[in-house]
């Protein structure tokens, strides 16, 4: 594969760093990603890619690359630098948006599984339809969510096991399971043995 000659590198890092300072001046004036697009003249997904990374620049970054400027290579390798770090932060900033859905389906569920919880009501809670949703949590997490539900339950269940001495019935209802039975299996089929097995286990540890 051929190397572009330096200078046309340079000559693009100097255009995109162009490219984001003016993303960043237009943005402050209050205009929108399509009004920048075609101010700067760039496509529009060219210029959210600016704003995007134009958080992560202030008057002192280009204060500070041409201050240490001292010939061009050291240009090439400042402003090619800059530019690298503002994109890993971008995607960075962007991966933590894309995972908030999730983290905020996690907290919920933390702090309602000891009720009835359903698929349609934890998508609704995070801004999605349920099928879409549930194939996203599956996707990030690699669990479905009814299964994630399922081991918190299991997990609480667990320690209600060790530090009460309540019954089964009142355990299952506690962890949002009112049917004992399918509380019941749902607790051997993840721990091998039924909750009354567990708690003989641990009574003559």
């Amino acid at each position: 594969t051929l190397k572009e000659p330096p200078m046309r590198i340079l000559y693009l890092i100097v255009r995109q760093f162009n490219g984001i300072l003016q993303a960043k001046e237009l943005a402050a004036r209050g205009l929108s990603s399509k009004e920048i697009a075609s101010a700067i003249k760039v496509a529009p997904f060219v210029a959210g890619k600016y704003l995007s990374q134009a958080k992560y620049f202030t008057t002192d970054t280009v204060k500070d690359i041409l201050n240490e400027c001292a010939d061009i290579e050291e240009l090439f390798r400042l402003l090619g630098g800059t530019i690298g770090r503002s994109l890993q932060k971008a995607s960075e900033a962007k991966k933590a948006e894309d995972n908030r859905p999730i983290r905020q389906a996690k907290q919920y569920i933390e702090e309602n599984y000891s009720r009835s919880l359903t698929l349609e009501e934890v998508s609704e809670m995070a801004g999605f339809a349920p099928g879409y949703f549930s194939t996203l949590f599956k996707k990030e997490t690699g669990v479905t969510l009814t299964n994630f539900v399922n081991n918190k339950r299991i997990e609480h269940a667990i320690y209600l096991l060790n530090t009460t001495q309540s019954a089964i019935q009142d355990i299952a209802a506690q962890c949002g399971i009112n049917d004992v039975n399918y509380f019941t299996k749902l607790f051997k089929k993840l721990k091998n043995m039924t909750p009354t097995q567990y708690r003989e286990m641990i009574q003559h540890k």
